[in-house]
């Protein structure tokens, strides 16, 4: 029987002897173009390791959801630890992420989604850090891309051909029919979340961005597309905001409280109103 590798310190291991570094296990893959089925392969299976109780960060280049498979319920592209099994679903980690690492959780995307109309592929924002769901449907996970860890990304053939910030090229499938759409949405987001950061503490400092931090979460700033006109009225977009995400949260809030939510919010919102008026 093959063994199964774990995850302690600098090293892959199992019970009798040290395997390999990490190092080799971020090196083995480079040079090749990564999809699951290269990853899901006898000979590459075996290079993989289990890394138990991973937590996303913001270095996680993607997530591959599997099914039926003996070593884990997803497959992790890390920037700095490699390629290896996770023992949870990608909604598991993301919601771990969203949990751990960003308290915000979907209700960035969420929130201007619902002022400019936006649907489908809802991605998890932080200012430059996005996370976007590729594939999946209501059945099963899907998988998640980083689009902060990316130089470029092209639509070929039914996947999603991507190109890491170190060069490094993966897939991933794709069953949309516009991958620059989605994309553009989720930097769109983006980009509306930097500016209410810049608007917020424009008195106090001034935010500067890392290139290495940015990938193609801010490849649309000179975009001039209708959507993108929005945000010449910032001040406008600040205020919307923020009472859109005043109103979704008091609706998670009103949800098991108030059998009519509808009019739940509408009495937060009037307490609300009277006071600032005071």
């Amino acid at each position: 029987m093959d063994p199964v590798f774990s995850f302690q310190k600098n090293y892959l291991y199992t019970e009798d002897s040290i395997i390999v570094s990490k190092e080799t296990n971020l090196n083995q893959f480079k040079q090749r173009v990564i999809d699951l089925e290269f990853l899901l392969k006898d000979t590459n299976v075996k290079k993989l390791h289990i890394y138990e109780n991973f937590e996303i960060d913001n270095e996680t280049i993607a997530i591959f959801a599997i099914e039926n498979n003996p070593f884990g319920k997803s497959i992790v592209y890390h920037s700095n630890l490699g390629v290896f099994f996770v023992d949870q679903t990608t909604k598991q980690l993301i919601n771990k992420y969203k949990d751990h690492h960003n308290w915000h959780g979907f209700m960035i995307s969420r929130t201007f989604s619902r002022i400019f109309k936006l649907s489908g592929h809802l991605p998890i924002v932080d200012g430059v850090n996005i996370y976007l769901p590729l594939s999946g449907s209501k059945s099963r996970c899907p998988d998640w891309v980083g689009l902060h860890q990316l130089s470029s990304y092209q639509e070929k053939d039914g996947q999603a051909e991507f190109i890491t910030k170190d060069g490094e090229v993966f897939r991933m499938a794709f069953s949309g029919h516009n991958l620059r759409a989605i994309i553009h949405k989720a930097c769109f987001i983006s980009e509306c979340h930097v500016e209410l950061y810049r608007k917020n503490i424009n008195s106090f400092a001034t935010i500067v961005l890392k290139a290495d931090r940015i990938g193609i979460s801010q490849s649309f700033r000179d975009c001039r597309c209708r959507l993108h006109l929005h945000l010449q009225r910032i001040d406008k977009l600040s205020w919307d905001f923020w009472i859109e995400y005043f109103s979704l949260t008091l609706r998670a809030i009103t949800d098991e409280i108030e059998p009519d939510q509808d009019r739940a919010v509408k009495l937060k919102f009037s307490q609300f109103n009277k006071k600032r008026r005071i």
